[in-house]
């Protein structure tokens, strides 16, 4: 480094920054505690083996734990929960004291946006999908704040995880329940129905009555078919006078007299113009829409009975397995990594300006 200028630029542009920076965090830098800590969201479902899955061996975590354990991160990283807590942790009031360093604190005046985003960058999660366990970290100027902070958010995390599997398991027996409900209902009415048409008929089963008079009507159709050839019989030798071919004449009339008479019961059925025919199609129609009902009542009370099984094993729940703890020394600042890092920053562009500007030089 013979140039006056390149030595003058290296010490601008490289020893200069490297000399604040170190300043800065040996001197002024602020220490920041760290406490981490590590759940899992599991469940009593089992997790389902897809085609993909089966074929690789892996099974990986169920759905609804990874879907719960990115709406926990989510939760934990609103501005919602933020407000919630700060009330109770004085959050705002420990990040933005004056006693700490400028550059790691939260400038007092700042606004609640710039509020959650500097809460988004001291909290850390981090969600394995392979094994289903997520990490959760907090920053901050004391031990204790980061501790206090860490287990207040697994708390609250606990508390929405819980939340949200009530309000699944809730949904899913609330819409059972009133399934079953209404096909309850259609079929105290099928039931009723079949009550007023019995009542209103005056017969208990219509069916078994329409049989009851078609089995009369073909006894006295065979009666009157064995009286006819009786009466042909003796007419060949006896004489039309004779008491016997009267008494079988007179037979042959009533008999033929009674089974008009029930056939005509058929057409006019308890004194109104329904025929019997008529009749037996109505009840049967109504029997189908009871035996319907029964069906779906059946039905809706094992999907009611399947919804209470199913919400016992879906219930899902936030186990701990490594518990916040209060640590006994700083980990931030990293001195060394930051310094280190300043200096290979500012040498790096140190030297591409001054490619750029000897390539320049150059070409003038």
């Amino acid at each position: 480094m013979k140039n006056p200028a390149i030595k003058t630029s290296f010490l601008l542009f490289v020893v200069l920054p490297t000399l604040i920076a170190s300043l800065y965090f040996l001197l002024f830098a602020s220490d920041q505690y760290y406490v981490e800590t590590q759940y899992v969201i599991q469940g009593e479902k089992k997790s389902q083996v897809d085609l993909l899955s089966g074929l690789s061996g892996l099974t990986g975590e169920s759905t609804d734990s990874t879907k719960n354990s990115y709406i926990a991160r989510e939760y934990i990283w609103s501005g919602n929960l933020l407000k919630t807590i700060d009330p109770e942790l004085g959050i705002r009031d420990h990040y933005t004291d004056k006693s700490y360093d400028w550059w790691a604190r939260l400038k007092s005046s700042a606004t609640f946006k710039e509020f959650a985003d500097y809460w988004y960058d001291i909290i850390y999660i981090n969600h394995d999908t392979t094994s289903g366990i997520t990490t959760l970290g907090v920053t901050a100027f004391t031990a204790d704040k980061a501790y206090n902070i860490s287990t207040k958010l697994l708390e609250k995390a606990e508390e929405h995880v819980n939340k949200l599997s009530e309000r699944s398991r809730k949904d899913s027996l609330s819409f059972a329940s009133r399934e079953l409900e209404n096909a309850e209902n259609k079929l105290v009415e099928a039931r009723a129905a079949v009550t007023r048409f019995r009542s209103n008929q005056k017969q208990l089963d219509p069916e078994k009555a329409s049989e009851m008079k078609l089995g009369i009507v073909a006894a006295l159709e065979s009666e009157l078919s064995s009286a006819e050839s009786e009466l042909a019989e003796v007419a060949s030798y006896m004489r039309a006078d004779t008491f016997k071919i009267r008494a079988l004449k007179s037979k042959i009339q009533a008999l033929r007299k009674q089974i008009s008479t029930e056939r005509q019961r058929w057409v006019n059925v308890n004194g109104n113009d329904a025929t019997l025919s008529n009749l037996v199609g109505d009840y049967e129609k109504l029997l189908t829409k009871k035996t319907i009902a029964e069906r779906l009542y059946e039905s809706a009370l094992g999907s009611l009975e399947n919804a209470r099984l199913s919400a016992m094993q879906q219930q899902q729940y936030l186990e701990v397995i490594a518990a916040p703890y209060l640590p006994s020394e700083a980990e931030k600042p990293y001195v060394l990594m930051g310094i280190l890092s300043i200096f290979l920053g500012s040498f790096l562009a140190w030297v591409i300006g001054f490619l750029i500007i000897s390539a320049v030089n150059d070409h003038i």
